[in-house]
């Protein structure tokens, strides 16, 4: 086992191709999104672009001379878009490179990987991947093993998971948590031996478009409008972090978690729903679309309400809205993910047709010198901590 808190150019190659190996058996990444923008880079280089900003606004600038009434300034834009007006939007230099450090410290995951001995070393390309991210407290883990090293005692998972527990007990770590996508019997039973307990489930569901007529008459329709990048981050982060206040992977985003995943290829802002009622930003659905399906799939990524707009029947008439435009966009099927235990939000996507399609899991336990632990696996090397870039 190594535990890397810095992937190399060819490490990082080997891993993503692991991880697709692992998708083309399972037929799914193994690695939620957040662990995934790790991974590919993409929370590092929006965190890059973010210092950048940061740095470039703080350049003192020569005040430009007055112009004439509805013409630009020099160096503006224009009446809608000067430098002030985007700074506020987008929160201003100063919220940017806080951001920006914020991205470094939050995206610090560190990497296990396991490979084959030989000759008292390893060699070849890894048989198995963890990413090991911090949290407040408790700290979380996703792991891959290649479809040629599974075996039923879940042999390579084991030494991955206890590698684990060793380095958030070493790092002070009271917890740990393991998300399992959709997991077969022999994954559930390594975690259960290494003395995890279940916490959450996490079920996709999925939907035939087009919706049926009767879904679509019974839902009001509301105006909508797309995403304008380098306008709607601050207005969108007020209305996300309200409207998941608390949760653990969607609530208290920055601007670099949004510059992420707008890094990522996938992200389009004409699925990126947008609903306003008194200038202000009431509700959104977000849509995915995953080419790399067979055939594409359309996913509601991301849908709220802000708290004080909720009641008013704004999830349901969103939802529709997102799946109509994946529909138009020549997607035959919708889903979503959506917590085991929120019973009204599964009330309401079986209304408009969703069924369930697989169920993936959390599983948690206590760290040595926190409730107790199995051993620390012996590791050649202390692992150091810096963030995967």
């Amino acid at each position: 086992m190594d535990v890397h808190a810095t992937l190399g150019a060819a490490e990082r190659a080997a891993v993503l191709g692991l991880i697709e190996a692992v998708t083309a058996a399972d037929g799914f990444r193994p690695l939620s999104d957040q662990k995934w923008v790790h991974l590919s880079g993409a929370a590092a280089d929006a965190a890059a672009e973010l210092a950048a900003a940061s740095r470039a606004a703080a350049q003192p600038t020569a005040t430009p001379a007055a112009a004439p009434p509805g013409v630009p300034a020099a160096g503006g834009v224009g009446p809608r878009g000067d430098g002030a007006d985007a700074g506020d939007r987008a929160g201003g230099p100063d919220r940017a490179g806080r951001d920006a450090n914020r991205v470094v410290r939050r995206g610090g995951p560190l990497a296990l990987l396991a490979w084959i001995p030989a000759s008292g070393r390893a060699e070849g390309p890894p048989v198995g991947y963890g990413q090991l991210q911090s949290g407040d407290g408790t700290w979380t883990v996703e792991v891959a093993v290649h479809p040629d090293h599974r075996d039923p005692q879940g042999t390579v998972e084991t030494l991955l998971l206890t590698t684990a527990l060793a380095v958030v007990a070493d790092l002070g770590g009271s917890a740990l948590r393991v998300w399992m996508a959709a997991p077969p019997p022999e994954r559930e039973a390594v975690a259960q031996r290494l003395g995890f307990t279940l916490e959450r489930e996490l079920r996709q569901l999925r939907v035939p478009l087009p919706l049926v007529d009767a879904v679509r008459q019974a839902t009001a329709p509301v105006a909508v409008r797309p995403f304008r990048p380098g306008g709607d981050e601050a207005a969108w982060l007020r209305a996300n972090n309200r409207a998941f206040a608390g949760h653990p992977e969607q609530g208290d985003w920055t601007l670099g978690d949004l510059a992420a995943r707008r890094r990522e290829p996938w992200f389009d802002p004409r699925g990126f729903l947008l609903h306003e009622e008194d200038g202000r930003l009431a509700a959104f659905c977000w849509t995915k679309i995953h080419h790399e399906t067979r055939p594409p799939v359309g996913e509601i990524y991301v849908i709220a309400v802000d708290p004080e707009f909720q009641g008013r029947g704004l999830g349901r008439a969103l939802a529709v809205a997102g799946l109509e435009h994946l529909t138009a966009m020549g997607l035959t099927e919708g889903m979503l993910f959506v917590d085991g235990a929120n019973t009204p939000a599964l009330a309401l996507y079986a209304s408009l047709g969703f069924t369930p399609a697989r169920v993936d899991r959390a599983y948690v336990r206590p760290v040595d010198g926190h409730g107790g632990g199995p051993e620390r696996p012996q590791t050649p090397e202390t692992p150091t901590a810096r963030p995967i870039p």
